[in-house]
């Protein structure tokens, strides 16, 4: 009885199944896409870390003997500990442009014994024996174009050797590299270098012939020399010297990280790990205590799993929620057709119960054509997903699969909405009885107010017949409605999360920097000759100014908290655009008292005219900026001196020309690091321009649902009012006329779906940009016009496609077959 039913309601109602199994495909392919997404960052990650998430103290210390650092395992808090030599050095670059100088830290490894440091290869070449082989961080290579089997140059004392890259490799270290104890960097002109000891002492000693060289040849050079060694404590002799006894070549190194014993307090190992050192005569420079979530690579990763929890949870809700909505009133729209059918069906003895298995085959076999279909659209959002989180989180081991436990979840989950939405929509079966077969649905069709029918009477026929036809079936309109309403909703949503990208974008490079580069110095007495060189350097009247640089540490009851300072002459400053608390420029520097960001002012909990304590001085927060990107603490420079704190000596400044910058650059020893605005932008668009694609597609799926879903209904609406449309042409109405009856239909639908779609796509958005954001990365809201207007006229475009092919039918309808009897 059910599989002989079955098979006139599916071809009848065969353009209905066909927008549920897209609809329904769409929710199964996001939550196979987010969800295996978030399982394989999840496994992936703690992989990616298995080794160094283990560090719990890392220690930077002058040069010293390696048995002195790892002798701190006798102690008896002390699991493991891994000593490295750190060294800053100038990169030459000769790939894919002209030469220019690049500041990169050069990290030496021991590829037989470190426990607590681990490369994952990405891209790998055959060793060259003939050069000094090292490995570059992937993001720097990618970043400026390095490939393996290509040739650089890393500089000690100014003095440059021929270095061969072997392997690009990621490290859970360089998700957010630290460029010294002070500046911070995520963007191409600062880069990370791994060698292995064998490699660098291979390296140092081809370099230490060049040096003692020149030591003894120039003067000038030799005295450069001996500062240098005065203010390392080291030379190049040492650090080639050659110990037989295990073969390492590197004799020194100034930095240990190190793994405490299980179920010790880590301030107390800290502690004794101190006085230890101590004792040592090992002078520590920089110590971190270190808990597992506050690592900066591992929070800032928990932050990228947020954002992606985020995400995979709105958008499989959303489009499930949609599937629900619109299976729920499709089959009560195929009810309400079919109720003359169900009263002769139950006539001559057919069960409720039986038709209700009917509609659940019905939306069954949609779900399992949906799931089919979804899986390959999941597999594919999958690799888009991971391939957009790779440029954004700098993770090279995301897996791009499918997470099986996660596509038999997305499955089952369907099955069982579809189910129960089946059963909630089919009980008004329960209430058609066998009388039904005999009265159609226009005779039961409840009257309108009468002040309401008394103002339809007086307009003109065209408008009348629009609203007849509405009031003939309110459940196909609502449908319609709200399949424009969900379309619309998520239009805005990837619109309005273009807007903000590009808002974030706009701050923080285009307004809040307004000069080329920001060049920091490795001392904080200023040359004299070597700045009025950078003035030369620069471009207009204001093209430079001087500043500081440094973190503040600022004890708040929740743990540490560091704000990222800069330091400037007092009032307006012509290269430092501070955004106000809109968002927009520009705040003064105060002489005394700082200017807090946003975040750091709810992490402090402290608001505008609020103290807080540095370094035992107490400071007022004069006012509050709302950055996006990046946010940093400004003060004068007055300011700065008073807290007593160490910062880095820099210089912002719009220049003539970068290569001419670069090349006066490159003959001085002063600067450690330059960055160029072009450098922010790019990592910016870098992260954010991988969105696109996401946000091209979800909006393609969006026009896409709206279109067949509307297409499918005027299809229907068109077969339902068949004999009264071809009736209308009969007595005289034209193509046009009924034209200007579905208007109404499809202007009304537009309306009521805009008044209630763009609020709840704003409010939407609204929020998930707040869950989003983060104490260094705020998604703003702007509401832009543009934007609703764009989406509107999107939706607009599928109303009329669909509107122009309901017409193209009625064109072509045959007005004697249609008016004759079928009976």
């Amino acid at each position: 009885m059910i599989r002989t039913m079955f098979k006139p309601l599916f071809k009848r109602f065969f353009g209905l199944f066909i927008s549920m199994v897209f609809v329904s495909m769409l929710a199964v392919g996001l939550l196979c896409c987010f969800g295996s997404c978030i399982l394989n960052v999840r496994n992936n990650y703690e992989q990616f870390i298995e080794q160094y998430q283990n560090v719990d103290e890392q220690i930077s210390t002058d040069f010293t003997t390696r048995e002195k650092l790892l002798s701190v395992t006798s102690l008896e808090e002390v699991d493991k500990a891994d000593a490295r030599l750190v060294v800053d050095c100038y990169l030459q670059k000769e790939v894919n442009e002209e030469d220019r100088t690049i500041v990169a830290r050069v990290f030496s490894f021991n590829e037989n014994s470190n426990v607590l440091f681990k490369r994952y290869p990405i891209k790998t070449a055959p060793k060259n024996e003939e050069f000094v082989n090292v490995c570059v961080a992937e993001k720097f290579a990618r970043n400026n174009g390095f490939e393996p089997g290509q040739f650089i140059k890393l500089g000690f004392f100014e003095t440059y050797e021929t270095f061969y890259i072997s392997e690009i490799v990621d490290t859970a270290e360089g998700i957010y590299p630290r460029a010294n104890n002070y500046i911070w960097s995520d963007n191409y002109d600062f880069g990370y270098i791994y060698v292995s000891e064998a490699e660098l002492g291979k390296g140092l000693s081809k370099i230490a012939t060049k040096v003692l060289e020149r030591v003894a040849n120039d003067e000038a050079f030799k005295k450069y020399y001996d500062e240098a060694v005065q203010v390392t404590g080291i030379t190049i002799p040492d650090l080639i010297q050659v110990r037989d006894d295990d073969g390492f070549i590197s004799k020194f190194a100034n930095q240990v990280l190190i793994k405490n014993k299980e179920g010790l307090s880590i301030d107390d190992t800290a502690n004794k790990i101190n006085d230890y050192y101590a004792k040592s005569d090992v002078n520590v420079k920089v110590k971190t205590t270190l808990v597992r979530n506050y690592l900066p690579h591992i929070a800032y990763m928990n932050h990228a799993l947020e954002q992606v929890q985020v995400a995979s949870i709105f958008l499989p809700v959303f489009f499930y929620s949609v599937t629900m909505i619109v299976v729920g009133l499709f089959i009560n729209q195929i009810i309400k057709t079919m109720t003359p059918q169900i009263g002769v069906l139950m006539s001559i003895g057919v069960d409720n119960s039986s038709i209700v298995r009917l509609f659940l085959l019905f939306t069954v076999v949609m779900g399992i054509s949906a799931s089919i279909l979804g899986a390959p659209v999941g597999y594919a959002l999958t690799i888009l997903m991971s391939n957009m989180m790779k440029k954004t989180y700098c993770i090279p081991t995301i897996s791009a699969g499918l997470h099986p436990l996660v596509v038999i979840g997305a499955v089952i989950g369907l099955l069982l909405f579809t189910i129960v939405t089946t059963l909630i929509a089919t009980r008004a079966i329960f209430r058609i009885t066998p009388k039904d077969a005999t009265i159609s649905n226009e005779a039961k069709r409840k009257r309108l107010p009468k002040p309401v029918e008394a103002f339809i009477d007086k307009t003109p026929m065209t408008l009348k017949l629009g609203i007849n036809s509405i009031a003939q079936n309110p459940r196909r309109f609502f449908v319609s409605s709200f399949s424009i309403f969900a379309s619309l909703v998520l239009i805005l949503l990837s619109s309005f999360f273009y807007v903000s990208k590009n808002e974030m974008i706009d701050q923080s490079v285009v307004r809040r920097l307004n000069y080329d580069c920001q060049i920091y110095l490795t001392q904080k007495e200023d040359d004299e000759s070597f700045i009025n060189g950078l003035k030369e350097q620069s471009r207009g009247e204001n093209g430079f100014e001087e500043c500081y640089y440094t973190y503040l540490q600022v004890d708040n009851p929740k743990g540490t908290v560091y704000l990222e300072c800069l330091a400037v002459d007092p009032g307006y400053n012509e290269l430092i655009n501070i955004p106000n608390n809109t968002g927009h420029g520009s705040l003064k520097v105060p002489e005394t008292g700082i200017v807090l960001p946003l975040t750091s002012a709810e992490t402090l909990k402290v608001k505008k005219g609020d103290s807080i304590t540095i370094n035992n001085v107490s400071v007022k927060v004069i006012d509050i900026s709302y950055q996006y990107f990046h946010p940093i603490t400004y003060l004068s420079k007055v300011q700065m001196n008073e807290l007593g704190v160490d910062y880095v000596s820099s210089f912002v400044m719009n220049v003539k020309s970068n290569g001419q910058l670069l090349k006066y650059l490159s003959e001085n020893r002063n600067q450690c690091l330059t960055v160029f605005t072009s450098s922010l932008s790019k990592d910016l668009h870098g992260i954010f321009d991988a969105t696109d694609s996401m946000i091209y597609i979800m909006i393609a799926f969006s026009i896409g649902m709206a279109f067949i879903i509307l297409c499918i209904m005027s299809q229907n609406a068109l077969m339902e009012q068949q004999r009264q449309l071809t009736i209308f042409r009969a007595v005289g109405f034209t193509v046009l006329d009924i034209s200007n009856i579905w208007t109404l239909q499809s202007v009304s639908q537009l309306f009521v779906s805009s008044l209630f779609g763009v609020p709840a796509g704003a409010l939407s958005i609204y929020i998930l940009l707040s869950l989003c954001s983060s104490s260094t990365q705020i998604y703003p809201f702007v509401f832009s016009w543009i934007a609703t207007l764009i989406a509107i006229g999107f939706i607009l475009l599928v109303i009329t496609a669909c509107h122009l092919l309901a017409m193209h039918s009625i064109y072509r309808w045959n007005i004697a077959d249609n008016t004759r009897s079928r009976e």
